[in-house]
């Protein structure tokens, strides 16, 4: 199997190799949140070992939700609960 995923990529291929709008990586890149890039005059090219990296970089595990433990349980005050049937 080949890989034709160039190796240079501007923000539309990038955005699509990522699986994001160009938009948000435009954004990422403004708040130096995103993936590396190269700035060649006013080309911006991502490689794309650095837009793996970046996607590596980026896992999340599971987390499942907890409750904290020093909360107590909601209870409804009288108010809430007028006129409601048992």
């Amino acid at each position: 199997m080949t890989d034709n995923t160039p190796v240079n990529m501007r923000p539309q291929g990038a955005a699509h190799y990522l699986g994001v709008s160009v938009q948000f990586l435009n954004k990422a890149r403004m708040a130096s949140t995103g993936p590396l890039y190269i700035k060649a005059g006013t080309a911006v090219i991502y490689r794309r070992a650095d837009l793996d990296a970046w996607l590596a970089a980026h896992v999340q595990q599971f987390q499942a939700v907890r409750t904290a433990p020093d909360r107590q349980p909601c209870v409804q005050s009288p108010a809430m609960t007028h006129g409601m049937e048992p």
